[in-house]
């Protein structure tokens, strides 16, 4: 898989298709990619630098060039990414909220 329009070093796709939630405002979050034509480290596979790491890319080409190929981008995984977050978030919530509460009993016993 190439590019076969060689004169910039990224190709900005418009039309990309969301799988995976149907909620029309995640939809509408990734409006266009960019997609770094493949190389050998990456097995000839085009890349998207800047997409998240709950999300997948899926693409589909007709022939060699990738400016003919159809990326749809699967975000199933965003709601075990948000699931992971909150309970890292609501964690460390509670570590500091131990915390203050034993500077405090330290305050009282004036040592």
């Amino acid at each position: 898989m190439k590019r076969c329009d060689t004169k910039k070093a990224f190709l900005f796709l418009e039309s990309v298709e969301i799988l995976g939630v149907p909620h029309p405002y995640l939809q509408g979050l990734i409006k266009e990619l960019v997609v770094y034509g493949g190389d050998a480290s990456t097995g000839n596979k085009p890349t998207i630098p800047l997409l998240a790491d709950w999300a997948q890319m899926k693409y589909e080409c007709k022939d060699e060039c990738l400016e003919h190929c159809t990326i749809s981008v699967e975000i199933t995984h965003l709601y075990h990414y948000l699931a992971f977050m909150c309970s890292v978030i609501l964690v460390c919530s509670l570590f500091v909220m131990m915390m203050t509460k034993w500077g405090r009993k330290l305050k009282l016993k004036k040592y």
